[in-house]
């Protein structure tokens, strides 16, 4: 006996394709706004990397220069102070002036000299910070005697992208040990006084999306 099946070949409906489409629509959405949600995240937090790595970079350097100020040349009886009595304010922000007496030029490297002792002779050494222009800027002068100076950087960027460079000034008036007063520059009784730099970057990205502030203190030489 031949038994005969009926075969149902019966694909999906318009309406079930439709539907498979819309639920394939909404996936598609929801991975590219994922995406772009992911892409725009790792540009901000790439963004402030940057930021982060410049700023470090250029508080490093700073930091190393100021505490390495206020050196005394005790053999000619020259005691300077670290911040010098030229740094000012301009406009909202600041011009750092320090100076000392330096075994290194202004690069770090010794000086040609040598002393009694067999070590590289003490050259005097006076640097400058300033803002020009969206970058900050690094000028040294450097010399045997501090009337006999060689410009050995002319204004050398450190750091582009700054908006903001700030100081203030921490200042033991009364000498005894302890700070009494934060100024800015210009107000100090004494510049040799002056115990602690704060130094305030602000600091914002190639596209001006995102702005950031760094701050630290630093402590000066300056016996006070």
């Amino acid at each position: 006996m031949r038994h005969l099946y009926k075969l149902n070949n019966c694909g999906f409906s318009l309406i079930e394709l439709l539907l498979g489409m819309l639920l394939g629509s909404f996936l598609l959405l929801g991975l590219v706004s994922s995406f772009a949600a992911s892409s725009t995240a790792f540009r901000a937090i790439d963004s402030h990397y940057q930021l982060l790595q410049s700023s470090s970079h250029a508080v490093a350097f700073i930091e190393s220069r100021v505490r390495s100020a206020g050196f005394p040349n005790i053999r000619n009886n020259d005691f300077p102070a670290a911040i010098s009595t030229a740094s000012f304010v301009e406009g909202d922000n600041d011009v750092l002036e320090l100076e000392g007496w330096s075994r290194q030029n202004c690069f770090g490297n010794p000086n040609p000299r040598i002393d009694a002792d067999g070590r590289p002779a003490l050259f005097f050494r006076r640097q400058r910070f300033r803002l020009v222009r969206n970058a900050l800027r690094w000028l040294c002068d450097y010399g045997p005697e501090r009337g006999s100076l060689v410009r050995q950087s002319n204004n050398q960027s450190l750091i582009d992208g700054v908006i903001g460079f700030r100081l203030a000034y921490f200042e033991d008036r009364d000498l005894d040990d302890h700070i009494d007063t934060s100024v800015r520059a210009g107000g100090w009784n004494q510049a040799g006084s002056i115990q602690q730099l704060q130094l305030t970057l602000k600091l914002v990205n190639d596209n001006g999306s995102l702005q950031r502030s760094y701050q630290t203190n630093i402590q000066l030489r300056n016996p006070g």
